[in-house]
Parts: structure tokens; sequence; C-alpha cells
């Protein structure tokens, strides 16, 4: 008979075959992909033109729906020298405006424990008295004229949180964008 065990970062039982080491079922453990078969998968995106030392920004309010958390990916897209950072535990956001959050199952009724503001230099751009920096990255300094930076694990938010997204721009024009997609799972206990 075979074995059930626990598989990948989904803990969908699987079951492998003790003699054969084989596995008796095709199974998908991509955690984002039920997700977004949940209706449980959202993104947002900031694409604005900077100039000299312009800023852009996605500010996000987690909430707290009890058990769930945030398990957040995000992208800053640019074509010239920048720095990207990320706050987090931020005191209040000051101007912005509403951002559309889109549910990737486009059927979906589920709305996002998140909400989102956006706003760059010279149309309501968002200010933060304080927050604590908890990534910063300069991107096309060097041989690179630029890039796509994305952060290549996921981050587990904090509930009752504010983040701030924010790209600073160099002294070249360029096009910039912040992508951030996420997933809203129940906690998971130790096995």
């Amino acid at each position: 008979m075979p074995e059930p065990i626990v598989g990948g970062l989904s803990r969908i039982p699987i079951e492998v075959d003790k003699t054969h080491r084989l596995l008796t079922r095709s199974v998908d453990l991509q955690r984002p992909h039920d997700m977004v078969h949940q209706g449980r998968h959202f993104y947002t995106f900031k694409t604005v033109s900077l100039t000299n030392g312009q800023i852009s920004t996605l500010g996000m309010t987690v909430g707290n729906k009890g058990d769930k958390r945030i398990n957040l990916f995000m992208e800053f897209d640019v074509s010239a020298a920048c720095t990207v950072d990320v706050l987090e535990d931020c005191d209040a956001f000051t101007g912005g405006v509403a951002s559309s959050i889109f549910n990737n199952d486009r059927e979906s009724l589920n709305q996002s424990m998140a909400t989102v503001i956006t706003g760059h230099t010279g149309a309501d751009p968002i200010t933060v008295g304080s927050g604590n920096e908890i990534y910063s990255q300069a991107l096309g300094s060097g041989n690179r004229s630029g890039g796509t930076l994305g952060h290549d694990a996921e981050m587990l938010l904090k509930r009752n949180s504010l983040y701030l997204f924010r790209i600073t721009n160099g002294v070249t024009t360029q096009g910039t964008s912040i992508v951030l997609q996420w997933y809203e799972t129940e906690t998971q206990k130790e096995i």
C-alpha cells in the first residue's frame, strides 16, 4: 500500500510507491497555483515614467483576518539607475490614492485583506514619518543600464502593519514599474 507523505509548499498529501519509489499520482505542489483556483491570489501594480530624483511608491496596509497571512512576491522593473526599498511598520501614510487590487481568479468575488494606495512625485506622493527598512538595493548602477529585480523568496507580511514599496530614480528619465503579487492563506502549523 502506498505511504502518504506531505509534499511541497502546499502540504498536499501525495502517495509514493515504497517498492518502486514512484509517484502514484500527479499533484501540482505550487501554492500560488492552488491559491489562484481558490480565489485567494491577488496583484496590483504601479507603472510610471520618472525623471531626475523622482519617486514612485505603493503603500500596502495589511489587515487582520484571524489566522490568514499574506505571502508576498514583489518585482521592481527599471531601465536605468535607481534605488528600490521596502519599509515595514510605517507610522502612517500621507498622500496617495487608492490602487486597484485584482484577483487572479477573474470570476472570484473574494476580497483581499490588504488595501493599497499609489503615488509618485508630482501626483499624490506617499510619504511616511518613520518605518523600518527591511529591503534595499541599487539597480542599474555599474555596467547594467537597468533591469528587473524580483524578490526570489516569499515574504510573509506582518498583520496590522503598513508597508511602503519605493523606487527612487537616478538622473536618467525612465519607465518604472512595481508589481506586487500575493496569496492569502491560513497559518500552517509545524509538522
